[in-house]
């Protein structure tokens, strides 16, 4: 926890072992998750936000249905607003508006450039992994990233009297992803031919990334069963591999008592999102599986960049599942 702290803070007292244990105890997790639900409340009257000419209302009732519906999740508390967001937004378009949520309240555009703001105001969390996935767009089209900086550059030109005067600085500092994990998937750096600063990570303790190795029959097998432990430990895990193999994977997990989804959002739990390669980046997991890193690491800059992505979806522990030899690279 003191890595976590910047800068980091003064330990001035230590608990008494009894103290300690209470603390630390699990049964403290679920009363802290209570407490931080119960404390989240609808409003007592209805929303209205004005926008340009017209307001938008929310009322409490559907408030009251967005709100229980997001603390039923199986996400980390913190990550339940993202889900909600876009429900309300369905909701807006039933209505036939474009409703779009933000930090602070509901937004309605009536044009495109009132939307288009309201986008641009959204608050974005540095990932580590922006700089080999969002910015070279894994999936081989042009660059998505490319975009947004050409128009942040328009921008920048257009607030600097002299024009675009300043100074570029890459952004090598990450809070998401554990070191342990990190220092391994910048190993895929060179392979990725993408011109990156390899970035570090403030939290230095954390899991080795873990292999579990067999033959191609049981692989199915294996990851289910590396994802039902690691699903004991964490409830928002999740599983990347070659889309090929989904079919098996989900009959397996059907055996452990759990089911492939491909979605993340509002997951029973015993539901496990079961992604491709190139469809989980912008995905958070705390526990991620990695099924045959060599299959998605194939002789191609792009499979650098697939396998880079996914590794970096863990935020707290990664297991590779795998039906050959480690990759060298990942040595």
């Amino acid at each position: 926890m003191e890595e976590l702290c910047i800068p980091k803070v003064e330990v001035t007292a230590v608990d008494d072992i009894d103290t300690g244990r209470w603390k630390g105890s699990a049964q403290r997790l679920a009363e802290l998750e209570a407490a931080a639900l119960a404390a989240i409340r609808p409003p007592n009257d209805d929303v209205i936000v004005p926008i340009g000419v017209r307001n938008h209302v929310v009322t409490v009732g559907d408030f009251s249905a967005w709100i229980e519906t997001a603390k039923r999740g199986a996400a980390p508390i913190n990550d339940r607003r993202a889900p909600d967001r876009h429900r309300q937004a369905r909701a807006g378009a039933a209505h036939g508006r474009r409703c779009i949520v933000g930090e602070r309240g509901a937004v309605e555009g009536g044009d495109q450039q009132g939307v288009a703001d309201a986008e641009a105001g959204e608050a974005r969390r540095f990932d580590p992994a922006v700089p080999v996935g969002a910015a070279t767009g894994v999936d081989g089209r042009r660059p998505t990233a490319g975009r947004r900086g050409e128009r942040l550059a328009q921008r920048f030109a257009h607030l600097s009297p002299g024009g675009t005067t300043g100074t570029i600085a890459d952004l090598t500092i990450g809070y998401r992803v554990p070191e342990p994990i990190l220092s391994i998937a910048n190993r895929l750096l060179p392979l990725t031919r993408v011109d990156t600063t390899e970035s570090r990570s403030v939290r230095l303790v954390g899991e080795v990334p873990s292999w579990i190795r067999g033959d191609s029959v049981g692989l199915a097998a294996r990851v289910a069963s590396a994802t039902a432990e690691v699903k004991r430990l964490h409830r928002l895990t999740g599983v990347v591999a070659s889309e090929r193999l989904h079919g098996e994977i989900s009959i397996a997990l059907t055996r452990c008592g759990l089911s492939a989804v491909d979605h993340v959002h509002d997951l029973d739990a015993t539901e496990i999102p079961l992604f491709g390669p190139h469809a989980v980046k912008g995905l958070e997991f705390d526990g991620v599986v990695v099924v045959n890193p060599h299959e998605i690491l194939g002789p191609t800059a792009l499979g650098a960049r697939l396998l880079y992505v996914a590794m970096t979806r863990a935020v707290q522990t990664l297991v590779f599942v795998t039906d050959s030899d480690v990759p060298p690279i990942l040595y």
